[in-house]
């Protein structure tokens, strides 16, 4: 019973510290969804140059999609003209991080991890992107002769058909609604995890059986790269994994790399895209996270930063009747969400 107790005090812990980021979060993917347009996604990454890399790279950052939604919206961006170094550039961004999991991420670490989080995932994806164009098979993008009303379709466009009119309340509705319903299950589970890492591994632990830095990286990346693991359900567990010990370098290894491989990503990937891109895929992002693991365990080292101690400051800017009104509001709307899914089912 006190390793029960134990557990649900860290999982309560994680979710009431997050809660309010995610609500935020998602108000802001919303507002992004009513901002960004289907024609200027399908005008801006059509070409095959590096500037529709660039620009696929900048679009998958806020959006909260994770690794398995990300895929029809990915390619439905290619069946509107989209080219496949953009293609593969909103592959990496978009499941890597989201206004929701940079949220999430000032909530539950510090300042430093929440802006070199995107920063990191939008490297990679201009890497993965860049690849991809000088090096990628050489086969033309069909363009669909339908490609605004492709694009409109797509998960990031918020709106099912062109000729409706976009709105701010249809999108942020659009965000709670249909995005929220992507990740809320997967949320719940890193919650739970977190709570049980809290209450079994003993503190320091990772520390004090960390062979060197690399060690760590490369253990977190084979962790992570065949696991299926959103943003946000990822964000919980790096952060009670940073407090057990881990370097903070290692747990970027684990917040890159895990979102954006998968085995089900890889197999869609190869189906669509080949072998030889999946392969320049996944070698860009391993071998990306390995050198901002790297890069962030130096500015720490150099500038003396421990970790533990700013964990968690953006939940110390958040009163704790709003911290818990936030639990509990996420808790409820998420229990609404998945009953009605399950009569929907039955009908």
């Amino acid at each position: 019973m006190d390793i029960i107790r134990e557990i649900f005090n860290g999982a309560w812990k994680v979710l009431n510290e997050s809660a309010f980021y995610i609500i935020v979060g998602f108000f802001f993917a919303g507002l992004i969804n009513f901002l960004i347009s289907p024609k200027s996604i399908a005008k801006h990454l059509g070409g095959e140059n590096l500037t529709s890399v660039f620009y696929a790279s900048i679009l998958g950052i806020p959006l909260p999609l994770c690794s398995c939604s990300v895929i029809p919206t990915a390619f439905n961006l290619k069946k509107s003209g989209a080219s496949k170094g953009a293609v593969v550039s909103f592959l990496v961004s978009t499941p890597e991080t989201g206004a929701d999991s940079i949220f999430i991420t000032y909530a539950l670490m510090d300042p430093i991890l929440t802006v070199a989080r995107p920063l990191s995932a939008f490297f990679t994806a201009i890497i993965a992107g860049t690849a991809e164009l000088f090096f990628g098979p050489d086969d033309k993008v069909e363009k669909s002769a339908h490609s605004e009303t492709s694009a409109c379709s797509s998960s990031c466009c918020g709106d099912a058909h062109p000729k409706k009119k976009r709105s701010i309340i249809k999108s942020i509705t659009y965000a709670f609604t249909d995005l929220y319903k992507d990740i809320y299950f997967s949320y719940f589970l890193g919650v739970l995890i977190a709570g049980i890492i809290y209450a079994v591994i003993p503190d320091n632990l990772l520390s004090d059986f960390a062979v060197s830095d690399t060690v760590s990286m490369l253990t977190m990346l084979m962790i992570s790269v065949p696991l299926y693991m959103c943003a946000t359900s990822s964000t919980p567990i790096a952060a009670a994994l940073i407090l057990k010990g881990l370097s903070p370098g290692a747990a970027v290894v684990f917040l890159l790399a895990g979102p954006a491989t998968n085995i089900v990503t890889l197999t869609v990937l190869s189906q669509n895209l080949g072998k030889k891109s999946t392969a320049l895929y996944l070698s860009s992002i391993i071998t990306c996270s390995l050198l901002a693991g790297y890069v962030i365990n130096w500015i720490y080292s150099y500038y003396d930063i421990d970790i533990s101690a700013l964990s968690s400051v953006g939940g110390e800017v958040v009163p704790e009747q709003i911290k818990v009104a936030s639990s509990l509001l996420l808790l409820i709307f998420s229990l609404y969400i998945f009953i009605s899914s399950k009569v929907k089912k039955r009908k």
